[in-house]
C-alpha cells in the first residue's frame, strides 16, 4: 500500500513518528508480530531444531524501523572491522573466502604451519543481550540473574562483569544517545505469536531476525566481540595481515591499509586462523586459542555449537621432511 500511495500514507504516518520520536516509546503492534518458521537447508521437518522463524511485522513499523536502520549504517560503517562480511559495506561471503585463501596462501610462501577454527553462535539472533549493543545494564541483581538462566560456568563471571561494565557497543562507535535511545525503545519488549496458536511469547532479549534493526544490532554486538578477541589474541597472530589497496582491492598496488586477520566473520559464523612455525606449536596454540575464544563468547552469553558439523578445526601442517596434510 506505501508504493501505491505514498504521499497519503505519510500523512497518516507522520504523527505517529513524530510522536513515537518525541516520547521513546513505540506503539505495542511495532514491538512484535507473527513468527514465521522458515526449513533449514538440509535438516528434518520433524525437528524444531531443523527451522529457523522470520518476524512478519507491522509494515508501518518496518518503515520506521527502517529508517533508524538507516541512521545506525554511518556508525556500523566506522565500527565494523575490515573482515566483517555480511552484506555491509557491500561484503559477502566471497569476501570471507577471499580472505581465508588469502592467509592460506601466505602461510605457504612463508613455510608456515597454518590453522583456522570456525566457530558457529548457537541461537544468535535470540541471545543478545541489549545492555552490551544499546541500553543501560540493568540491577546487579538482575545481572546475576540473566547470568545463572543462560547456565554458563561461574569461571567466566568476572569477565562477564567486566563487559557488562564497559560502554555499550553503540557508545563506542560514536553512536548519539538520543539515537541509541530510540533503539532501546525499539527493543523495551520483543513479541511473536504463532499460526495457530492464541498465545503469544514476549522477551526483552535478542535481536529480531526478518526486522529491519535484527542484522544491524546484532553486527554491533559481534563487532564488539571480535574487537575483544583481537585485543586478547593479537601476540598469536602477528603473521596475519594482508596489504589492502582501497581503491584497487587485496591485491592493488598501493599498499594504503593493512588488514588483521586475526578473525573472518559472517553475521554469526566465525573463522579464527593463526600460524605457527612447527606442527607442535600450531596445536598447542589452537588448543589454547579455541578455549579462550569459546569463553570470551560466553563472557558476552554467546554460546558456541561444539556439534561436529557447527564447530570444526582445519590444519595445515608442514615441516622438515613433511608435505602439507590436512
Amino acid at each position: 500500500m506505501p508504493a501505491k500511495c505514498p504521499v497519503e500514507c505519510a500523512q497518516i504516518l507522520e504523527p505517529v513518528v513524530r510522536n513515537t520520536i518525541v516520547s521513546f516509546q513505540e506503539p505495542l503492534v511495532w514491538l512484535g508480530g507473527i513468527a514465521h518458521e522458515l526449513q533449514k537447508a538440509n535438516n528434518s521437518t520433524m525437528s524444531a531444531k531443523g527451522h529457523r522463524f522470520v518476524l512478519l511485522a507491522d509494515i508501518c513499523g518496518k518503515i520506521y524501523h527502517s529508517y533508524l536502520r538507516h541512521c545506525l549504517l554511518t556508525y556500523l560503517h566506522t565500527y565494523i572491522l575490515h573482515t566483517m562480511c555480511g552484506g555491509f559495506l557491500r561484503r559477502g561471503a566471497d569476501f570471507a573466502s577471499l580472505y581465508l585463501i588469502n592467509f592460506i596462501e601466505a602461510a605457504r610462501h612463508l613455510g608456515q604451519s597454518w590453522g583456522i577454527l570456525f566457530l558457529d553462535v548457537s541461537a544468535a539472533f535470540e541471545s543478545m543481550q541489549h545492555f552490551f549493543v544499546f541500553s543501560a545494564p540493568p540491577s546487579d541483581e538482575h545481572i546475576a540473574s540473566i547470568f545463572n538462566t543462560c547456565g554458563f560456568s561461574h569461571s567466566i563471571f568476572q569477565e562477564f562483569v567486566t563487559n557488562v561494565a564497559q560502554p555499550h557497543a553503540c557508545t563506542s562507535a560514536g553512536v548519539p544517545h538520543v539515537l541509541a535511545k530510540l533503539i532501546a525503545s525499539a527493543h523495551c519488549l520483543s513479541w511473536f505469536s504463532c499460526n495457530g496458536l492464541d498465545t503469544y511469547v514476549a522477551s526483552r532479549q535478542g535481536a529480531k531476525a526478518g526486522d529491519p534493526l535484527g542484522d544491524i544490532t546484532f553486527a554491533f554486538l559481534i563487532c564488539r566481540v571480535l574487537k575483544h578477541i583481537h585485543t586478547k589474541f593479537s601476540h598469536l597472530c602477528n603473521h596475519n595481515h594482508v596489504v589492502l589497496d582501497t581503491c584497487h582491492g587485496i591485491f592493488g598496488q598501493h599498499s594504503s591499509a593493512v588488514i588483521d586477520l586475526t578473525s573472518i566473520n559472517y553475521v554469526d559464523d566465525n573463522a579464527f586462523p593463526i600460524m605457527a612455525d612447527s606442527p607442535d606449536k600450531l596445536i598447542n596454540t589452537m588448543q589454547h586459542l579455541a578455549t579462550q575464544v569459546i569463553d570470551i563468547f560466553a563472557s558476552y552469553l554467546l554460546k558456541c555449537m561444539l556439534a561436529a558439523n557447527k564447530t570444526a578445526i582445519l590444519l595445515g601442517l608442514k615441516g622438515k621432511k613433511q608435505k602439507w596434510c590436512y
